[in-house]
């Protein structure tokens, strides 16, 4: 079975504090490590999230997305790439 990450990537405009809230209520992080993903986001452009079946992180990828559309983040950007 091929797997995949859903990737966030960086932009311009989404806050940095709405990455930082989508790990700690969606991923259940810890304010420390969402903020920790949040500057790896930031810094690196990307983080990657997975592995998973392609399937999963599409619908993850999707459901990020309408997160933040549903949020007016509308430069947000989250895909899927395989591993």
């Amino acid at each position: 079975m091929e797997l995949y990450n859903t990737v966030i990537l960086d932009d311009d405009t989404t806050p940095l504090g709405f990455i930082v809230q989508l790990f700690e209520e969606l991923f259940k992080q810890s304010h420390e490590e969402a903020v920790k993903i949040m500057l790896e986001i930031h810094a690196k452009g990307r983080y990657a999230i997975g592995p998973f079946p392609q399937d999963l992180a599409a619908k993850l990828a999707s459901l990020l997305m309408d997160i933040a559309k549903e949020c007016k983040f509308m430069d947000f950007k989250a895909i899927t790439e395989k591993v």
